[in-house]
């Protein structure tokens, strides 16, 4: 999936997580749930830090899933305190 800057494409990021999940690993609504908020912080992530278009790639395979999440941003990620005072992140 090819997303926008746009948070509407979060929500459609996590539809298709789910679809893809109820068509490869149907029956695991706990592991389902867990998988899809993981693509949601990512592509949250990559919209709200990276600031323009990006992809969503999932892969199937007998021991799980794999998820990836591009975006246009040089700059790698980099792990900073979480703000609990101003709820500005740095949890994910």
């Amino acid at each position: 999936m090819r997303f926008a800057e746009r948070p509407e494409d979060v929500a459609l990021a996590r539809a298709l997580t789910r679809r893809f999940l109820e068509q490869t690993h149907p029956g695991h609504p706990d592991e389902q749930e867990a998988a899809v908020l993981v693509v949601s912080e990512l592509v949250t992530n990559a919209i709200r830090h990276a600031h323009g278009s990006g992809t969503l790639t999932l892969v199937a395979h007998t021991g799980g899933l794999d998820v990836t999440v591009t975006d246009p941003s040089a700059q790698l990620p980099h792990a900073r305190t979480p703000d609990t005072e101003n709820g500005t992140g740095g949890w994910g």
